[in-house]
């Protein structure tokens, strides 16, 4: 296959994009659209290579994948490597548990089904893990595995054929991507077609059309048809980092836009195109060159800073981070990358023989990181590591259709809202015990105050909860808590309107209605704070940065009529000026934003008076 400089160039116009989108400059808030540029390369590069070996007889899968490995694994591998300390030195048990399970699914080609299942990839969450980039890797990995084999099985079927049974999967894919990331009730659908093969592939056949044609035909003619078309190729794809976000459906109609932009420059910058001698400058092609490092190195980096400073990163630091990124690019691709592609250097046996070898360590280290839970002695809880525990009848009694109730005795209590009702709802029922009371527990993942939206998620569960509640006579007391301070502006007004409602209801049912507000937010989860803290305090916001956070919540808590008693946990974790993670003798959370069971404790104990008066 001819060099082409200029495919070179465009793996540096996809790589960058993604670095600075990592990095959480606002002006690249679509950088995530350079994978679906490196998607339509390695479908046009490996189809070439593929078809043009076919045709000339031969063509060897094994060859094949040996090339592959050389090609990926070395430098990942490296990159992992050079991960484990920091890993070891920086990360919480939980994140290193969940490091290990990275590690064996990279290793085994799988990472993008782990991560579809642990969470998504616009999450706040995803941006600690430093290996979440290997999903692309995993989807180029599975397609590595299953294209040559469908190609061998049809070849000689001939080229027709061949193209119509690729056009129907990739119309399959595109329809089947499109339909999963609009289902806005469904996470997890959501979720699975930003990971998986299924929903990415058709990108990848895009870049396989583009090199079927190219074998078949020359470089269009006209200079000015090449000239517009490289340009407005570029343009799509600048056009989608900087207009996409988190919000754009993806992958979906829209993801045409930077992989029909792709495929216009494979096509079409060719020489004497302004495209083309931008991408084949010489600084452009270099970062093109080292743009698998590059990609591989920034998000550790980025992941791993961001797990050792209790706070945001500085722009200063993102920058530093992106230009070290490349350095540490530079150095693998020079001493890593280019030693173990030159099979002259790094014999076949050698090459092999370390690859099973790594894969066997980094799945066995990845292996002991998960069932030694992450080695929870590295963390100093002191003597209260007791505390930060969640309900016993968290996983039995949360997002269930029929409640739990605690304990013995006559349901005077009932809970409702989403999953920080439920520490609440068993030391509420600990408190009530003596009394002879039950508490009944009404919560449900992530559900959001839902009365008028038929298609948002947790619709019936809601509808269903509050009827029970209603026509229960024993119960007296409704104790209501959503979280509600990360909700956008925009659809904060409804969430609160239809909470609004659903109070009414209770009140008109005659229930006596408690709202509990939620704990101020931690910036890192309980466990990073002890990891890291300098001091006894764990130290959450200002009172008054709560307050100014949380502004509408508390303005429409007091448009409530007086008959509703409101909460505030933050009397309870807060003073006058600070909001804290912990007291002396115990943690208020097991996470960044979910209180412990000695929290709830502690707000039933402040509040008591409230339920036994």
């Amino acid at each position: 296959m001819k060099y082409r400089a200029e495919i070179d160039g465009l793996r540096a116009l996809a790589v960058l994009p993604v670095i600075l989108f990592h990095a959480g400059f606002e002006l690249f808030s679509g950088g995530f659209v350079g994978v679906d540029v490196f998607f339509v390369i390695s479908g046009y590069l490996i189809t070439t290579i593929i078809i043009t070996e076919m045709a000339e007889d031969r063509f060897s899968v094994i060859n094949f994948y040996k090339r592959r490995a050389r090609r990926i694994l070395p430098a990942l591998f490296f990159v992992m490597a050079v991960c484990l300390p920091f890993a070891w030195l920086l990360l919480v048990p939980n994140e290193l548990k969940d490091f290990g399970q990275s590690i064996v699914s990279v290793s085994i080609f799988s990472s993008n089904i782990l991560f579809w299942t642990e969470a998504g990839y616009f999450d706040a969450a995803a941006e600690l893990k430093p290996l979440l980039h290997t999903w692309s890797l995993a989807v180029e990995e599975q397609y590595y595995l299953l294209f040559p084999i469908f190609l061998m099985l049809t070849w000689r079927l001939g080229v027709k054929w061949i193209i119509f049974l690729l056009s129907i999967v990739f119309f399959s894919s595109l329809g089947l991507a499109e339909w999963a990331s609009n289902q806005i009730t469904q996470p997890k659908i959501i979720s699975a077609a930003y990971f998986l093969l299924p929903t990415r592939g058709w990108e990848l056949l895009v870049g396989v059309f583009v090199a079927f044609y190219l074998k078949s035909n020359t470089f269009f003619n006209s200079k000015m048809f090449n000239q517009m078309m490289s340009l407005i190729g570029i343009v799509m794809i600048l056009y989608s980092v900087i207009v996409f976000d988190k919000n754009t459906p993806f992958p979906s109609l829209y993801t045409l836009v930077p992989v029909i932009g792709t495929a216009l420059l494979i096509l079409c910058s060719v020489q004497k195109t302004l495209v083309y001698n931008f991408l084949t400058l010489k600084p452009i092609v270099g970062l093109g060159l080292i743009s698998y490092s590059a990609y591989l190195w920034h998000q550790p980096l980025f992941a791993f800073m961001r797990s050792s400073v209790l706070g945001d990163l500085s722009e200063f630091i993102l920058i530093s981070l992106c230009a070290v990124s490349i350095m540490l690019a530079w150095f693998s691709y020079r001493f890593i990358e280019t030693p173990f592609r030159d099979r002259s250097v790094t014999p076949s046996n050698i090459m092999v023989t370390s690859l099973i070898g790594g894969t066997i360590v980094f799945t066995s280290l990845g292996l002991l990181f998960h069932f030694g839970d992450g080695f929870d002695s590295r963390l100093n809880y002191g003597e209260n590591i007791i505390t930060i525990e969640k309900s016993p009848k968290r996983d039995d009694c949360h997002t269930v259709e029929t409640p739990c109730e605690f304990f013995e005795g006559t349901p005077k209590f009932a809970t409702f809202g989403d999953s920080h009702v439920v520490e609440i709802s068993y030391a509420l029922a600990e408190h009530m015990q003596p009394y002879g009371y039950s508490v009944q527990q009404n919560s449900y993942t992530s559900c959001r105050p839902n009365i008028r939206k038929e298609e948002l998620y947790c619709f019936d569960w809601t509808a269903k909860a509050i009827d029970r509640i209603i026509n229960d006579k024993g119960i007296e007391v409704v104790l209501v808590s959503y979280s509600l301070a990360a909700v956008k502006p925009e659809k904060l007004e409804i969430f609160l309107e239809d909470l609004r409602v659903i109070i009414k209801k209770f009140s008109e049912n005659e229930k006596k209605v408690y709202f509990l507000s939620q704990p101020p937010l931690l910036d890192h989860s309980i466990q990073k704070q002890i990891f890291l803290r300098k001091s006894n305090d764990i130290l959450g916001p200002t009172r008054i940065q709560w307050m100014q956070t949380n502004n509408s919540v508390y303005s429409f808590l007091k448009s409530l009529p007086k008959d509703v008693v409101v909460l505030d946990i933050a009397n309870v974790f807060c003073d006058d000026n600070r909001c804290y993670g912990n007291d002396n003798n115990g943690y208020y959370y097991y996470d960044d934003n979910h209180i412990s069971l000695y929290g709830a404790r502690k707000i039933v104990e402040y509040f008591s008076t409230n339920f036994t008066d």
